[in-house]
């Protein structure tokens, strides 16, 4: 499995909380379908013509049997509210950590635990940044599908004000730890 990748497309201008897939990690089955497997999640995302007052990383787990409505399971939310709206440039770096609580062979009996991560962000100035960490509540997400090939969805939710063209993602790790 390859362990970073350069930069996504770019995706379109959000409408405001409607969630942008900006990147993607393929896992094949069963890769964190073992009791304490741990990894972690890192990359850099940037944007053009934003005034954002609020920046929303989310990181969802999405496999066979177990998606809503089509769309994974929320596993990892970073949100910051800058010191002062961005100004025309953002950018934000964000790392977390996942590990395997509950390993199971059915579409819906895995767990995994946001361990520790973090979201910094900035603008064009230091007066914009901000950081935050994980707003998820504590503890393992359950009704996992840990067995079956999935992917972990880096979303950018466009929550306030303006972003433009958009959001890129510019880099991403998968690291096992």
């Amino acid at each position: 499995m390859p362990t970073s990748w350069l930069a996504f497309p770019l995706s379109a201008a959000a409408a405001t909380v409607v969630p942008a897939v900006v990147g993607m990690v393929n896992f094949p089955p069963n890769y964190m379908n073992v009791l304490g497997k741990k990894i972690a999640v890192c990359g850099e995302i940037t944007g053009t013509a934003t005034a954002a007052t609020i920046i929303d990383i989310q990181m969802q787990w999405d496999a066979n049997g177990q998606n809503t409505a089509g769309k994974g399971v929320l596993i990892g939310d970073f949100t910051v509210t800058p010191s002062a709206a961005l100004a025309s440039t953002g950018h934000a770096s964000f790392c977390e950590e996942f590990e395997t609580t509950v390993a199971s062979a059915s579409a819906t009996g895995g767990s995994i635990n946001h361990t520790g991560g973090f979201l910094g962000a900035a603008g064009v100035t230091v007066a914009g940044s901000g950081g935050g960490g994980d707003v998820v509540t504590p503890g393992a997400i359950g009704s996992l599908n840990l067995a079956d090939s999935a992917r972990i969805n880096v979303i950018y939710l466009h929550t306030t004000a303006t972003d433009g063209a958009g959001w890129i993602l510019q880099n991403l790790t998968v690291k096992q730890i």
